[in-house]
């Protein structure tokens, strides 16, 4: 038994040096400095907790389980935010309930509380936060004084990635807030990561508030807003599909200069369990499938059985958690006085019909809604015709995606709409139909889908 540990041991070794000397040209297809790292599709395979259900872990992904979360692959040792009287034997036996030996560390859905510089913004942070760390635990807090400064992006101060909102600070070469329009020193993308506009003549910054020009008013909602409440939507998703009851077959990585050919012909899923289609809400959503022609063009109107359809689709959906949260949140930003009146005008935004072509009204957003939180970018063929690029959610119930794209729509219309869900951020788009409009203005929804 001795021997046999003793082998173990020394394989374990043996694998986490030939891990640590990856060569150069190989390390693309390797997890080394990559454990924990988010999906690129750069690389042919990843490196995180997501590969393993996906299928597209490197080979030496197994590795990474050896690998101390606080050790640093690069120059082998402790990380400098451990504190050094502490023993480092200790540290792994700290509670997950203290701060202690944590600070900074990155998010873990299995602690019960966390140590970094945006558990103030979800109110997750642990008790000894403020005393060991030095940050502030007040919900108030809108804004983590740790990600203000333009060191905590990997771009540095000339880009807008992670620094959407932050005070102005001189000693940075471009900025990210609602001033930096009137000023002209906007970095180059705070328009696409900000959602702002960087004319001049832009008064007040859209990247921050909603648009004053918008037949919702001045709703006054800010990004990290939105970050919140999407939080909030996807934690309360409580008829999402398990793990085990969706099993993908993703088959190729699609390369750009190849999405003309369909290197996946296989179907996109292996396995789904069936019994999610009894749940309220996906069967109401099921039942409005056969309503709508896929050829614009065709003239379409819905019959008394359809709206009725459509209607119940709604009353289900508003009986959930997300849509509960999100209409609370609408309603106390003055958007919304009752229910009744965000289920009517969800109504005609989602199920209004436009035209896309020259002629009778053939589409609505609904239509266009895919409806399928992970989130696959995919190339596809319906019904013989091939869509290059498509996006989606994966194992997310009709009502979070439902109420995920209303909010972006109202939102950002027509913009890039950033969320957070579980600690990462990403980005819904979402596309308005201004040819024509309903009630004071407002627009129908033409599309929504996550980017990926």
């Amino acid at each position: 038994m001795k021997k046999l540990v003793v082998l173990l041991i020394l394989s374990i070794i043996g694998g986490t040096l030939a891990f640590d000397t990856c060569s150069s040209e190989k390390c693309e297809h390797s997890c080394k400095n990559r454990c924990g790292h988010k999906p690129n599709k750069k690389y042919s395979c990843q490196c995180n907790e997501h590969c393993e259900r996906f299928g597209d872990c490197c080979d030496d992904y197994s590795f990474c389980k050896y690998i101390d979360p606080n050790f640093d692959e690069a120059d082998h040792h402790i990380k400098s935010d451990i504190d050094p009287n502490v023993n480092k034997a200790a540290h792994h036996k700290k509670s997950d309930s203290s701060c202690e030996g944590r600070c900074g560390e990155k998010y873990n859905k299995k602690n019960t509380c966390h140590c970094n510089n945006k558990c103030s913004k979800f109110n997750n942070c642990c008790t000894d936060y403020s005393d060991l760390c030095g940050g502030d635990t007040g919900s108030s807090n809108k804004k983590s004084k740790a990600a203000t400064s333009s060191d905590s992006s990997p771009y540095g101060d000339s880009s807008c990635e992670g620094r959407c909102g932050e005070k102005y600070n001189k000693k940075n070469t471009c900025h990210c807030n609602n001033k930096c329009s009137k000023f002209n020193n906007c970095c180059t993308d705070y328009s696409d990561l900000c959602g702002g506009d960087t004319s001049s003549s832009n008064k007040k910054s859209k990247a921050a508030t909603s648009s004053d020009s918008s037949p919702y008013g001045d709703a006054d909602i800010t990004n990290e807003e939105i970050k919140a409440i999407a939080e909030k939507l996807y934690q309360s998703d409580i008829n999402k599909a398990a793990e085990s009851d969706i099993v993908l077959n993703k088959q190729e990585w699609v390369k750009k200069d190849t999405t003309r050919e369909d290197l996946c012909d296989e179907p996109l899923y292996q396995f789904v369990n069936e019994e999610l289609f009894k749940k309220p809400t996906y069967a109401a959503f099921l039942n409005l499938l056969d309503n709508y022609d896929r050829k614009t063009g065709i003239d379409e109107s819905y019959s008394p059985q359809e709206v009725k359809e459509q209607e119940h689709f709604l009353q289900e959906v508003m009986k959930t958690k997300p849509l509960k949260e999100l209409y609370k949140f609408f309603h106390e930003k003055g958007l919304y006085t009752s229910e009744k009146e965000f289920t009517d005008d969800l109504h005609k935004m989602w199920f209004g019909l436009y035209s896309r072509s020259s002629g009778e009204a053939d589409s609505s957003g609904f239509e266009h809604w895919t409806s399928y939180p992970d989130v696959l970018g995919k190339q596809f063929h319906w019904d013989g015709f091939l869509k290059e690029v498509g996006s989606q959610f994966i194992g997310s119930s009709p009502e979070f995606d439902f109420a995920m794209y209303t909010l972006c729509f109202i939102s950002r219309p027509g913009k890039k709409c950033i969320i957070s869900m579980d600690g990462h951020e990403m980005a819904i788009r979402t596309y308005e139909w201004t040819k024509n409009t309903y009630g004071k203005g407002k627009c129908y929804i033409a599309t929504a889908y996550p980017e990926v």
